[in-house]
């Protein structure tokens, strides 16, 4: 609600339940987007055009080469989050504690009236303890992520994974968002059923879709390494600071040396053969430790505020993205309070 008060308030004109489906490009210059909805098919007309859609869809047919990411990943690409109401944590958190297998514990003050020593985030291994252990087997649950935000709620629970899917495969997509669902409440059940603290529990909320890490990588001006990040690497044309990475510290490798931060470089919004488009979020850092840094939510929202400052700039003197002054682009994120550290 904060959200749509804030779009409503800047008098921007929001398309909800419309897709992107295709493009019409002129040398290098995106003319018009094509959208699908109820309405049928329309195309709207704009000087510049920003690429969220976590896939790289509009940059990569507007003419941008682009990888898939997919396969490098070590691990699962796809998750599903949902919600547990009605659930006491002390319990569970002590039985894991007696058994060694709690590796991220996390207490403080919810700030809504809990307990000052409550617990905001616990990290479990199901299968080591041994009268809960054949039962997460046999779901395959390999670890317990609670998230609480209120006292007796599990405001967040990531504990679901499945595979390496591309989200760009309706078929695949959709398949794994039904088994993920369907895992939800098996794990809800098997909580309730189980672990004390959780008889009365029941599932609050469930995800509207299934959750991407990475999938489609856009080949833009520049793409940052892991490089870049461990050895807090500075650009001459930096759009805002990150230090953050998804491996630090339980992987030595993307340990970030120095002050602990590295810049974002404009240049890394900007999709090769394009020339009014820019491009943010997960679809960004072909190195796939670096997106493990750069595609997390804060970075994301940085490289978001930059593109759209950017494209109105562009759109307001009428040039290319690639023709805008750093020093414009610059002043304006200053002017929002965006920080740069010396």
């Amino acid at each position: 609600p904060v959200l749509a008060q804030m779009m409503k308030d800047a008098g921007v004109q929001v398309l909800l339940h419309t897709f992107f489906s295709d493009a019409v490009v002129v040398d290098g210059q995106v003319q018009f987007a094509i959208i699908e909805s109820k309405a049928g098919r329309e195309a709207i007309m704009a000087k510049t055009y920003i690429d969220c859609t976590g896939d790289g869809d509009l940059a990569i047919r507007a003419g941008a080469g682009w990888t898939n990411i997919i396969d490098t990943y070590t691990g699962e690409n796809a998750g599903f989050v949902f919600g547990i109401g009605g659930a006491d944590l002390s319990f569970i958190y002590k039985r894991a504690k007696t058994c060694g297998a709690i590796y991220e514990p996390y207490s403080g003050h919810d700030g809504n009236g809990g307990p000052k020593d409550g617990t905001l985030h616990l990290g479990i291994v199901p299968m080591v303890i041994p009268e809960w252990a054949e039962s997460f087997k046999e779901l395959n649950i390999v670890m317990l992520n609670f998230y609480s935000m209120h006292s007796g709620d599990i405001t967040y629970v990531h504990s679901i994974s499945k595979g390496k899917i591309d989200p760009t495969d309706p078929v695949l997509i959709s398949k794994a968002e039904m088994d993920m669902r369907i895992l939800a409440l098996k794990l809800t059940n098997l909580l309730r059923e189980k672990v004390p603290g959780f008889e009365n529990s029941f599932m609050s909320w469930q995800a509207t879709q299934v959750g991407i890490r990475g999938s489609r990588i856009v080949k833009c001006d520049y793409s940052l390494t892991l490089e870049d990040i461990t050895n807090s690497a500075r650009f001459e044309d930096e759009i805002g600071i990150f230090g953050y990475h998804d491996y630090a510290p339980r992987d030595e490798r993307c340990r970030m040396k120095n002050q602990g931060f590295y810049g974002l470089p404009y240049r890394m919004l900007l999709p090769g053969k394009t020339k009014n488009v820019w491009a943010a979020g997960r679809i960004l850092s072909e190195d796939f430790y670096a997106q493990m840094s750069t595609r997390n939510t804060v970075c994301c929202m940085e490289q978001g505020q930059a593109a759209g400052i950017a494209a109105a700039l562009c759109a307001e003197k009428g040039i290319n993205s690639r023709d805008l002054d750093y020093a414009d682009i610059r002043a304006a994120l200053e002017a929002q309070n965006v920080y740069f550290a010396t």
